[in-house]
């Protein structure tokens, strides 16, 4: 069940990676700005998520990779043309225009950077509950 919450980690995690794709929109290009800023938005998009729902954290990762890749796979069936969707309107620049499988690694990539998180995240408290912790003041996510 998804609760609503709110988290300071989680928003201002999100506003740091929103702060960096910006950057990268405005002064990037090549590799960095096409690979990077898509490996980038996954990780923007779970955190903004994560920041206002109380919902697992591992099945917001995956997603977040499958709203990406259908996302991209709608490049690639050229729907935003085919609605009518103006290519430099707000929607047409986050809905993207051309099908491309290195995002589809991009994507996947930021996914697997979360995921390797969580589960750094996960084998700590096992660890710090085996030492007698009793309530864990830090974890990373």
């Amino acid at each position: 069940r998804t609760k609503w919450c709110w988290s300071n980690r989680f928003f201002l995690a999100a506003l740091i990676v929103f702060a960096i794709e910006l950057a990268i929109a405005q002064f990037a290009h090549g590799f960095v700005r096409n690979f990077v800023g898509d490996v980038l938005v996954v990780i923007l998009l779970f955190c903004a998520i994560q920041s206002v729902l109380a919902y697992s954290k591992w099945r917001t990762a995956i997603a977040v990779l499958i709203f990406a890749i259908g996302v991209e796979l709608a490049q690639y069936a050229q729907i935003p043309t085919k609605l009518g969707i103006d290519r430099n309107s707000s929607l047409g620049i986050a809905a993207g225009a051309t099908f491309d499988w290195l995002d589809v690694a991009a994507y996947a990539l930021g996914t697997l950077f979360i995921l390797s998180l969580l589960l750094i995240s996960h084998i700590n408290r096992i660890k710090m509950r085996r030492n007698g912790a009793t309530r864990i003041k830090y974890h990373p996510l």
